[in-house]
């Protein structure tokens, strides 16, 4: 169970706007220095677990991970991966509003920033982090779809529109700030027309995750400036990207980070906190 104070529920997590002129606008953090929204985004929180040996972590935790400056004009931030091949991290990724009665579940390794050539930056461009494999399910970007230029055989995003609603919504505030897999209605032109300037569609679709990233169940409240986020897996998992509690007797020590609407900056803790079974 992880309770923590927040002044603000933030759920507008780049949801589309529509203008005074009838278009529409996916709402952005206009000082976004690179993937670092600050602004319109959502409530996080991460914890980094070691699977098998990481060197120090028992004693600073998170920064183990962390290596700020490191290719700032690419990741103004910082980056994040462990110091040696083979170190690996399991990471509890909790996101308030792309996240379906489940936590993230993700992994960290040694994989830097490749900056030979573009094409390579773009493909290790999240360094260390990544999410454990899934057979289907997660969050999709809430885009209309259009004819390929290039193959009218098939469809593109058109980033210009939302693509799909639901009657879970409130179209004025945009609470809860996601559209359920399960109940999207497609939109066509004469309904986005239809909609006041200054309406509110959710940027994001949602679904539960099945597989291996989604292991971690969970359920959440915000309720008078404080969240409440109750979780839980399976000890043993058998996934080469999880921790695995196969020693109750052992000590296991863990990382915990706080992201206050924002992707990246967070406050942090400074060293690593224990998880101990009691007999």
């Amino acid at each position: 169970l992880v309770t923590y104070t927040d002044p603000t529920q933030s759920f507008l997590r780049a949801p589309w706007q529509k203008q005074e002129d009838g278009t529409w606008k996916k709402l952005s953090d206009p000082n976004d220095k690179g993937g670092d929204n600050n602004t319109v985004y959502e409530d996080k929180f991460s914890f980094l677990w070691p699977i098998g040996t990481v060197a120090n972590f028992d004693k600073t935790g998170c920064f183990t991970a962390c290596h700020t400056g490191d290719n700032s004009d690419i990741k103004p931030y910082g980056n994040m991966y462990t110091a040696s091949a083979g170190e690996v991290l399991d990471m509890w990724h909790w996101k308030s509003v792309r996240n379906l009665n489940q936590v993230d579940d993700q992994y960290m390794d040694s994989t830097k920033i490749d900056t030979t050539s573009p094409e390579a930056t773009t493909k290790t461009k999240e360094a260390g982090r990544h999410s454990d494999p899934k057979d289907s399910g997660g969050y999709s970007d809430n885009y209309a779809t259009m004819p390929d230029p290039a193959d009218a055989t098939k469809t593109v995003p058109d980033k210009s529109k939302p693509g799909f609603t639901s009657a879970g919504f409130d179209p004025i505030t945009g609470a809860p700030g996601f559209i359920l897999d399960s109940e999207k209605v497609a939109l066509d032109q004469a309904a986005l027309d239809a909609m006041p300037a200054g309406s509110y569609i959710p940027g994001i679709v949602i679904s539960e995750i099945v597989g291996d990233r989604g292991d971690i169940k969970a359920g959440w409240k915000y309720d008078n400036g404080t969240w409440t986020v109750e979780f839980g897996r399976k000890l043993t998992t058998g996934s080469q990207y999880d921790v695995q509690f196969s020693d109750l007797a052992a000590i296991y020590y863990f990382g915990v980070a706080v992201f206050e609407n924002a992707s990246i900056r967070h406050a942090y803790e400074a060293g690593a906190s224990m998880l101990v079974f009691k007999p």
